[in-house]
């Protein structure tokens, strides 16, 4: 669950991200809070560790053991590269 803080952290990497997932680059129908440096790994919600992905990359960062150990820059272009392949739903 996402903090008042987050939300509007959120809203505003959302903005200057032009609406596009961090990640894929897709348009976002909703927006998530994405932590650049996982909380789990002592990230913290700072304007600079915060940006907006949608759901799927989000989940897929975090979850997907296919990408542990990525940072958020090489998940970046792996995402971006399944999307080009229509590997994306």
């Amino acid at each position: 669950m996402s903090t008042k803080k987050e939300r509007d952290l959120r809203q505003a990497a959302c903005h200057a991200q032009r609406g596009l997932c961090i990640h894929c680059h897709r348009r976002m129908n909703k927006p998530t809070v994405e932590h650049l440096i996982a909380k789990r790994d002592g990230g913290k919600s700072t304007r600079a560790n915060i940006a907006a992905a949608c759901w799927g990359c989000n989940h897929a960062r975090h979850a997907d053991r296919r990408y542990s150990g990525l940072s958020a820059s090489e998940f970046g272009w792996v995402r971006m590269l399944e999307a080009e392949a229509g590997l994306l739903a």
